[in-house]
Formats: C-alpha cells, structure tokens, sequence
C-alpha cells in the first residue's frame, strides 16, 4: 500500500527521541518536526512493509495523488484557503474530488465542517448545545443592493439587540487560527456603519463563505476552551488553551496551556468527565465517512453556556456549563502537552489501520 500524507504546517511541534533523521527541508525555521511530520515520519520507520509518500503543499497534484492508494490529509483545505486564498482553496478541492485514491477526510466531511452554521444547526437538531448564533452567506449578502444590504444589517442589529446579548463574536466561514475573527464585547459599539465595512471587506476582498455572529461569551476568556481528541469513536485525551485576547489572529497566539489531572494537568476530572458523556453523543450524532467511524476528531469545548430561550433543549440547569464550541478533523495535536500520552504514535497506528481498512473494502 502507498500511503500518501499532506502536510505543510510549521507550528505544533513535537521532541519525540524516535524522530531522528528527518530530512532538514522537511523540518521548520526552528530546526523541529512539526506533528504533521512526526506522524509520518513514525509511520514510516514503524510500517516497513507500508510506503510514505509525505507531500507538501507545493507537490499537491492530481498525478501524485493517484499513484496513492489512501492519502490523508492533515494540512487541509482551510489551510489551502490561508496559504493563497479562494482560488488556491477551489484548486486544491478540484485535486482532492477528482482523485482516484481514498481520500481521508473526504471532501463533503471537509465542507461540512468549515460550515460553522450548518453543522450548528445539525447539531441543535441533536440536542447538543452551541452557543447562540445567526448567520449570513455570502450569495445572500452580495446579490444585495448597497440599499438592501443596509437594511439587513440594521435588522440583524436589532434582533441580536432583542436577544439581549451582551456582545458578539463575527467569525468568518474559512478563516482559522484568528484570522477575520471580529469581538464586540459590548454590543453597543456594533454600529450599522462598522458592520456594513467589516461584511464588505470579508466578503470582497476575503472571499469568506459566510459570516457568523455568536453571543459573546463573557466568561470564555476566563476558563479553559477544553480541546478533546477522538479516534475512531474513542476518547483519547484533553488539552486546555485560554488565550490572550489581544494576541488573537496575530499568528502569534499567546496560550496558557494545561490538562486533565489523570493526564499530567490540574483540570478537574469533573469536568472532563462531563465533557466525555457530551462528546459521545456528538461523535455519534455526526457523518461518518466511508461508513467507518472517523479517524480523527478533536471537539473544543468553551464556558460557560448561558441560558438562551432560542437555543433548542437548554434549561436552567444548564446554565454556566461547557458548550460546543468547535469541531476540527485536523486541528493542531498539541503533542507534548501530556507526553505520557503519545497522539503521534496514536494517531500514526490508527492511520495505518483505518488506511487498510478502507483500501481492502473500497480498492
């Protein structure tokens, strides 16, 4: 079997002692693997019989691809999109519909989750709890005239106004790690006139899919956004990142970063506990890809939910809890935050399986 990996990602690093010998060009600035790297690079040492192919982004093609039986792909197209905007983005899903190998994730499950509004809503339809939101497309906001645009932005306005939320978090569709990100923390600042520039800009010159606008979540900056990793169905562990607001989509995050106390950390097992009961039920509720169950998922929870009458299945009781804040297939590992727990091992060894498993089912 040829196992086909993307990768391309400079942070996220990792000092595994079995990472020797890996090519220079293949390591960052800093002379480090990135987790991408480590991934592979365990494969191939561990797998002999098992052919690496590690591809970077400039080596992305349709002709390298094919000669791949699987290819994953951990540098995806959010990141396609960052590297060189929308048309680099419509490129690079061309490459990854068209080729012959299994590709892992599929595009359809890729689309599905840089649609922040629509897996909300599936998600509100399955009971879980998101924080408040409303959104708008693209399309919709563009064939507007300027009139008309004018006019939705000052209803939008008012009814974020009647929710009574206290702020508001703008995050763009294909933005990540910050970028395009916009926080009211009083929502007496968003005025028509800031947000007819903020959509003009992110629709035009950023060619950003959707906008959307959540409650601001007052305590969010306070608590851990509590980051789980899933493989195959199964909890696997929990990194806790609180970052500095300032720092956000600088590309030069701040994070304050810990774990669980049964992982080497201080965050209390109450909580991961609690998380782990909400996190099944999501697992279970989402897509699943060649109806298998999803090699990789990594669910990010945020505090604290807020009681919301328009939020679907939240009760009082609920209020001041952890809610679904976001859901990634190839978000950061975070390798050697709890290195007692090797994700890159993990995650190399679930590859290789779910690779065999789909190539003895599908090729």
């Amino acid at each position: 079997m040829i196992l086909g990996i993307v990768i391309g990602r400079s942070s996220d690093t990792t000092t595994r002692k079995y990472l020797k010998k890996i090519p220079k060009n293949l390591l960052n600035d800093n002379k480090s693997p990135p987790a991408d790297i480590a991934v592979a690079w365990y494969i191939k040492k561990n797998y002999p019989n098992i052919e690496i192919d590690i591809i970077t982004p400039s080596e992305i093609s349709l002709q390298r691809f094919n000669k791949c039986d699987f290819v994953y792909i951990m540098y995806d197209l959010i990141d396609a999109y960052n590297e060189g905007g929308i048309e680099l983005f419509k490129e690079r899903k061309k490459i990854y519909s068209k080729t012959n190998s299994i590709m892992y994730p599929t595009v359809d499950m890729q689309k599905f989750i840089i649609s922040k509004s629509k897996y909300y809503k599936f998600l509100l339809d399955n009971g879980i709890s998101v924080a408040p939101f409303m959104s708008i497309p693209k399309n919709a906001y563009m064939e507007q005239t300027i009139t008309k645009k004018k006019k939705l932005i000052n209803t939008l306005i008012k009814k974020i106004h009647k929710k009574q939320w206290p702020g508001v978090i703008i995050k763009p569709e294909l933005g990540s790690y910050g970028t395009g990100i916009k926080i009211f923390t009083d929502i007496s600042k968003l005025t028509s006139i800031k947000l007819f520039k903020l959509l003009e800009k992110s629709f035009e010159k950023k060619n950003f899919e959707a906008m959307l606008f959540q409650r601001y979540m007052e305590d969010f900056k306070s608590f851990y956004e509590i980051r789980t990793y899933w493989i195959n169905g199964k909890y696997i562990r929990s990194v806790g990142t609180i970052i500095e607001y300032k720092t956000l989509g600088t590309g030069e995050e701040e994070l304050y970063i810990d774990s669980p106390k049964n992982e080497g950390g201080d965050i209390p097992l109450s909580i991961i506990s609690e998380l782990i009961i909400n996190g099944e039920k999501i697992i279970k509720s989402l897509p699943k890809m060649y109806n298998s169950e999803n090699l990789l998922l990594r669910l990010d929870f945020g505090c604290c939910q807020h009681m919301d009458d328009t939020l679907k299945g939240v009760q009082p009781d609920m209020c001041r809890k952890y809610f679904l804040n976001e859901i990634e297939l190839t978000g950061n590992l975070f390798p050697d935050v709890y290195p007692k727990i090797d994700i890159v091992k993990i995650l190399g060894d679930a590859l290789v399986q779910k690779a065999l498993e789909l190539t003895k089912k599908y090729l």
